[in-house]
């Protein structure tokens, strides 16, 4: 919404690297070593690559850039269903949480989550985008990127990766309401802080 069509086309870009990895490679990181299989093969890794999500991004990135289009009613059903996918990982960290305290939302770990996704990386990727030799504009699109809250995906993959791991769901959860929360002050600032630098 901040940086238009042009904007989110970027952000598709500049996200293919992070998806190969959550579709790929994300399975060997939140399973347990005991009941890892062939996970993290090649096979595995090839099946992440050609996955839905991904074949999906190169698709919609080809027609952006032709400009070819589907029929309307499909378009309208496909954009319904995008805008129900963050919605949907909210609800799960609803789920999730409401078994619990609020008070145990004060927690150290999640700080530091938010600290690091909130400040850090903003932080760092400024600087380095400062010495960068490419638009401003994309210096902007990539800061602004780069300072959006936890995904509510991440939710998703504690669910379907670790569905016996309490804890991890409950980090997971956390991290993505308190970093959802924050954004809404953060995002803001960043964009003001963007337009001063760039």
């Amino acid at each position: 919404a901040v940086f238009g069509s042009i904007g989110a086309f970027y952000h598709t870009a500049l996200s293919i690297p992070l998806r190969v990895m959550l579709y790929s490679l994300l399975s060997r990181l939140l399973v347990m070593p005991e009941k890892e299989t062939n996970i993290g093969s090649g096979s595995t890794v090839l099946r992440g690559l050609i996955s839905p999500p991904i074949i999906a991004i190169v698709i919609g990135m080809v027609m952006f850039v032709t400009g070819w289009r589907l029929p309307k009613p499909i378009m309208n059903v496909l954009e319904t269903l995008s805008s129900i996918c963050s919605p949907i990982g909210l609800l799960l960290c609803g789920m999730t949480l409401g078994k619990y305290k609020v008070r145990q939302l004060v927690d150290k770990r999640f700080a530091i989550i938010v600290v690091l996704r909130h400040f850090t990386l903003p932080a760092c990727a400024l600087g380095f985008l400062y010495f960068l030799p490419i638009e401003s504009y994309l210096k902007e699109v990539i800061l602004i990127y780069s300072s959006f809250p936890v995904p509510s995906a991440l939710s998703m993959f504690a669910l379907k990766y670790a569905p016996e791991d309490k804890e991890m769901q409950f980090l997971g959860a956390g991290s993505t309401l308190l970093s959802t929360l924050l954004s809404t002050v953060t995002i803001p600032i960043w964009v003001w802080i963007s337009k001063i630098v760039f």
